[in-house]
């Protein structure tokens, strides 16, 4: 039996399995054409709308996911899919370059929370969509859209964003994280963020005293400010910072603070190897790799303050979807001993040295 003849027979079954495969047998067609034109695109559009009307979501979810990497997929097809159930629609509506913000925007207006979600985590988002988001958004999207760095806020969707940050550490903590923060909205977060800071502190048990978590706090006061004035200036190259680090004029925390706002990571990474007297590969594998724990132990071994591991994390969190909650790890980082992190650094050193 020839395809073309299998497709028939399928067409004239309807137990949900019959149709299903009736499907992915549509599905594999169209897909195993390297080359259509609009003709046949349009014409798998039409036979795939048919077709969708009888399968289960399960079906409709694969479709959607072998659809949401095509630049031009069937037009129609993609737009039902992309309003359909969560289950269905997810992949789409995260990664399908296809749907545009004319696309975007009247999902976003009609649908459910989890589809909201899911858009405020694609890679790019405009302003005219956040704008939506963060209007319709509960605080998972206003986090989502916080902590994303290709999501362009407007100034009016930053201050929805705020207003978030003020019930919720989650977004606070990751809006304040954003390089393109208004100094408004910064400025109206400072006090919220020292507030949370301390009420973070008050619960730490890991033998603060009481002056310590003071400074902490009034460090947090102006940690957001000095980030926004270390991003609007670039930084000085390496080898200048090196030189003061060397002469004494400049501390090695501020060197690291001062690089990883101007977002070079290699220069970040040169620095603490040079530290640690690591290579600058497995110090960029540890840093900024999966598990958040050994870029505290690097940090702590470094003998970071709070304000330079801070900027750490935001380098790190820049170059991650699984963004590391700053509030959670400051926590963390605060009860690793630094003995103990010299030594686990001084057992990587050694097999690197032996190996």
């Amino acid at each position: 039996m020839g395809p073309v003849d299998r497709l028939l027979k399928l067409a004239g079954r309807r137990s949900h399995d019959e149709r299903a495969a009736l499907l992915r047998a549509i599905a594999d067609m169209f897909f195993a054409s390297a080359e259509r034109s609009t003709t046949e695109t349009a014409l798998f559009d039409d036979i795939l709308d048919l077709v969708l009307e009888e399968v289960e979501p399960v079906a409709r979810r694969e479709l959607a996911e072998r659809l949401a990497a095509m630049d031009a997929p069937p037009r129609r097809t993609l737009l039902r899919l992309a309003g359909d159930e969560i289950d269905v629609a997810e992949s789409l509506l995260t990664n399908s370059p296809a749907l545009g913000d004319d696309d975007l925007v009247p999902i976003a207006k009609r649908r459910s929370e989890p589809h909201l979600l899911a858009i405020a985590r694609r890679r790019l988002l405009s302003e005219r969509v956040t704008d939506v988001l963060v209007s319709h958004g509960n605080d998972n999207v206003a986090g989502a859209l916080a902590g994303n760095d290709g999501a362009r806020m407007s100034d009016d969707g930053f201050a929805i964003l705020a207003r978030h940050a003020v019930a919720n550490d989650n977004v606070l903590d990751l809006l304040i994280m954003r390089r393109d923060l208004p100094d408004k909205v910064a400025t109206e977060l400072l006090p919220v963020l020292a507030a949370s800071m301390h009420a973070r502190l008050e619960n730490l048990d890991v033998g603060i005293p009481v002056a310590a978590a003071c400074d902490l706090v009034g460090e947090a006061r102006s940690l957001l400010a000095a980030r926004l004035r270390a991003s609007a200036t670039p930084s000085r190259p390496l080898e200048v910072l090196v030189r003061l680090i060397d002469r004494g004029d400049l501390s090695f925390a501020a060197a690291v603070v001062e690089l990883a706002d101007a977002d070079h990571i290699v220069d970040v990474a040169a620095l603490f190897a040079r530290r640690l007297k690591l290579g600058s590969d497995i110090v960029v594998s540890n840093l900024f790799g999966t598990d958040v724990t050994l870029t505290m132990l690097i940090c702590r071994a470094a003998g970071l303050d709070v304000n330079a591991f801070s900027a750490t994390l935001r380098l790190r969190n820049r170059r991650r979807r699984d963004h590391a909650a700053p509030g959670a790890v400051l926590k963390d980082y605060l009860a690793v001993p630094p003995d103990l992190a010299a030594k686990v650094i001084q057992s990587v050193r050694t097999r690197e040295r032996d190996g």
